[in-house]
């Protein structure tokens, strides 16, 4: 059993190079005084939500398109997922309401190893291009070669990069 993810690479059609991070929410805090006295810095990734399956019986809807899905058939049937509504739910934590009039692709599947409490995170990539007059206060462009300086020279109280960033960046 594995945990199934939907992670986006939303590019900007205007700069190629060019993709969008959401600040995480930062942990709750706990009844911990000590604990609490930590600051953190602030966590940007990928926009991403949990994949819900759909009943058995039921197939995506067949006027939803992810272009190059077949790649990732063998490992694992995309149809048997939401993925509209999970799509939907991305562009939601950037700010926008609707999928309608961006196309996405398959860009890969990444399978974390099975061990360890709990189950593996699989995560499905995609990539779509979209414009976006304003960027919320929780949304940054950024490149791979932003984000794998921030992996590579870390700075205390500087920005982090997300587990789902750094495997597609790096």
């Amino acid at each position: 059993m594995a945990t199934y993810k939907l992670a986006a690479i939303i590019r900007n059609p205007n700069n190629n190079n060019e993709f969008l991070l959401v600040k995480q929410t930062p942990p709750p805090k706990y009844d911990d005084q000590e604990y609490n006295s930590y600051a953190d810095s602030d966590l940007w990734d990928l926009p991403s939500v949990k994949l819900t399956s759909l009943s058995p019986e039921v197939d995506s809807s067949p006027q939803f398109v992810l272009q190059g899905e077949e790649a990732c058939s063998h490992k694992l049937n995309l149809r048997k997922f939401d993925l509209p509504s999970a799509l939907a739910e991305v562009l939601g934590q950037v700010g926008f309401e609707s999928v309608n009039g961006v196309e996405w692709k398959f860009l890969k599947f990444v399978e974390e190893p099975n061990f360890g409490p709990g189950f593996p995170i699989q995560t499905v990539y995609v990539t779509g291009d979209l414009v976006l007059e304003t960027l919320k206060d929780h949304c940054q462009w950024s490149s791979n070669e932003s984000c794998s300086n921030l992996l590579l020279q870390v700075k205390p109280g500087g920005n982090r990069i997300g587990a789902i960033s750094s495997q597609w960046c790096t």
